[in-house]
């Protein structure tokens, strides 16, 4: 029984095959118009199947010899596409760079303040500490106490110095103090580092209504750094015990984790604090 079935496959096989051959020879011979177009009828179904099955087996063939170029040619060019994404990524980093460069630039042009522009090289964040290490330091005329800040607002202040790089206590670090005012309510208080993410506005007057959203500013005055610099927007408020004061929690307006430059505020009272 396989036999047979396997001499009907190549029988079909072969007729397939050769019908360009045959079939327009029969469709030529003098037969009745009637007959021819049956066979005709009978003949087109396998002349379609035959012009597909050699080009399946012309596609196969090409298939097969043209497989190691193909796979080649497919890994240069996802080669191509890793170059390309690279250098798509390298432009895209070269923007952000330009553009914060270029709000920098604007910044220290228009402020009243002697401002030196710094780079980040280096970051401490622990439970005890959080700060940045500058590429400049005091042979670029940075000192222990001036501020450090950005075109948003401050960052932090200068604590430790040396002829080429200077390190900088970031506003939530718990060691972190200024005087800073509510703009809404014209009343100030003491701003000190919290949490990573936080700080706190204490020693308010107790009837300070302060308002989720309210602007925290630098006081000025015998400070560090001049007044009205942001620091960030209140999130919400505590009362302490006894009632003697008010404090308020603050969102810092510094992205400070995506520090990559800062300015450095040369500010007459500086030195005072050290």
């Amino acid at each position: 029984m396989n036999r047979k079935r396997s001499s009907g496959a190549v029988t079909v096989l072969v007729l397939l095959l050769a019908s360009p051959l045959w079939l327009p020879a029969l469709s030529a011979s003098p037969f009745p118009e009637r007959a021819r177009g049956r066979l005709r009828d009978f003949s087109e179904p396998l002349l379609q199947g035959g012009r597909s099955f050699r080009r399946g087996l012309r596609d196969i063939g090409i298939g097969f010899l043209r497989g190691p170029a193909l796979i080649a040619e497919n890994r240069a060019l996802k080669r191509q596409i890793q170059t390309l994404l690279a250098h798509e990524e390298t432009h895209r980093e070269l923007y952000l760079e330009n553009t914060r460069l270029r709000a920098l630039i604007q910044f220290r042009a228009q402020a009243p303040w002697k401002l030196t522009p710094c780079e980040v090289i280096g970051r401490e964040h622990d439970l005890w500490s959080r700060s940045i290490l500058l590429d400049k330091g005091s042979a670029d005329g940075i000192a222990v106490g001036q501020a450090v800040m950005t075109p948003v607002g401050l960052a932090g202040r200068i604590t430790q110095v040396s002829p080429g790089t200077s390190r900088a206590m970031l506003v939530t670090d718990p060691s972190f103090r200024v005087a800073a005012t509510v703009t809404r309510l014209r009343m100030t208080g003491l701003a000190v580092g919290h949490s990573p993410g936080e700080c706190r506005l204490t020693y308010l007057p107790p009837d300070a209504e302060v308002q989720s959203g309210d602007i925290v500013v630098t006081a000025g005055g015998v400070s560090f750094c001049p007044g009205g610099i942001p620091i960030g927007s209140i999130t919400g408020s505590d009362e302490s015990q006894a009632d003697l004061y008010r404090s308020a929690r603050f969102k810092p307006a510094v992205e400070l984790s995506a520090l990559e430059e800062v300015l450095v505020i040369a500010w007459p009272s500086a030195d005072s604090s050290r």
